[in-house]
């Protein structure tokens, strides 16, 4: 699938809490995208995303039932994966990224405290990529 950078995305939240989902929603909204269904786990992402077939899904990462990490790998095997970007307050720690770096890119994360301007920018990278595709082996998982 060819992605234009400048399209509208459909995107999929997901977030156990209603004010996030609610801040997010708006934050990508306001980046000119639609925000096409909301979930409040990762088993209800998985139930979203076979229905609604997001351009991109908005993951938390700490939730009930079923986490976004978890979320992430279980997309990862669909025949047609999302892209997905992992948001979450947990970005920022390093030893987070680095705990799952060889199966999720370090630019795939970005903090829920980021700018509109950052998170544009990474769904920008998010959308430019293979879908759900491993990361390079030599990749170093700075933040910026």
């Amino acid at each position: 699938m060819e992605v234009v950078l400048d399209s509208v995305l459909n995107i999929l939240v997901v977030d156990d809490s209603e004010n996030m989902r609610l801040d997010l929603k708006t934050r990508y909204e306001e980046l000119g995208h639609n925000v096409i269904g909301e979930a409040a786990n990762g088993l209800e992402a998985l139930e979203l995303v076979e229905s609604k077939n997001p351009d991109l899904v908005s993951l938390d990462i700490i939730m009930p039932e079923m986490d976004g990490i978890e979320c992430y790998r279980l997309l990862k095997k669909l025949e047609s994966p999302p892209r997905c970007l992992l948001v979450s307050a947990l970005s920022d720690e390093p030893r987070v990224i680095e705990a799952y770096s060889s199966e999720i890119s370090g630019e795939h994360y970005v903090s829920k405290n980021c700018t509109n301007d950052e998170l544009s920018e990474k769904i920008r990278i998010v959308m430019e990529v293979e879908a759900l595709s491993e990361p390079p082996k030599d990749e170093h998982h700075a933040m910026t």
